[in-house]
């Protein structure tokens, strides 16, 4: 049975009543998911919502020739934008998911479970609106990016948004490339360019971001 008060970032299921809080104890699961492991494929059936507790997970959709594109983070406290409305609709998933830190623990609410607390519980129903309203504008920058924006300015925004409060990122320039959805040379020679004008430092599987302000004007 799952304890609600281990739960770093989700102290809004608290605020459930007595019998939602139970029903949530007694049907959720917890799960850790490494680096690369996969949590969701596109055309799968989902079996609920999954809440991120820590470390995060990444969804991403592949083109028809094999390359990856990153198109929102589950961070801790988030959840799956798309799991939900397939949860409501009871609709395949659409694109794929994987862990994208070393440990990240997953909180899986079952879509039967989920459902009625949604009918049930007003909570619910702001968390699910709350994901809608945050996911919908990261989708929004990703495709004015995409769309408007040359891949220099696309990497310096990625860099400056996954970087953490240090200014250091653990990738490999494959890894960027994917989330980018280009080629790792074409990432490899942009950072170097980012290098040569004293924007990040480089090292193998880390990436240093000296003044994030001034990386985020470029």
């Amino acid at each position: 049975m799952l304890d609600l008060n281990t739960l770093q970032n989700f102290a809004f299921l608290s605020e459930m009543s007595p019998d939602a809080q139970r029903l949530v104890a007694a049907t959720s699961k917890r799960l850790t998911v490494g680096s690369g492991d996969e949590v969701l494929y596109r055309g799968q059936p989902v079996a609920g919502v999954y809440l991120v507790d820590s470390g995060r997970l990444r969804v991403y959709i592949l083109s028809n020739k094999g390359i990856e594109k990153t198109i929102y983070f589950i961070e801790p406290g988030q959840s799956c934008l798309f799991a939900m409305d397939c949860t409501f609709k009871r609709i395949a998933y659409p694109a794929w998911v994987n862990g994208d830190r070393n440990s990240t623990d997953v909180i899986a609410i079952p879509a039967s479970t989920f459902r009625q607390l949604h009918e049930s519980e007003d909570v619910i129903k702001r968390f699910v609106f709350d994901t809608m309203s945050a996911r919908i504008f990261d989708l929004m920058t990703s495709l004015e990016e995409v769309s408007v924006f040359d891949l220099d300015y696309r990497l310096a925004s990625f860099l400056v948004r996954a970087a953490d409060s240090d200014g250091k990122l653990r990738l490999q320039h494959q890894q960027i490339a994917a989330h980018l959805g280009t080629a790792r040379e074409v990432v490899s020679r942009l950072l170097k360019q980012l290098e040569r004008a004293g924007l990040v430092e480089l090292q193998r599987g880390l990436i240093s971001i000296p003044d994030l302000q001034a990386l985020a004007r470029q």
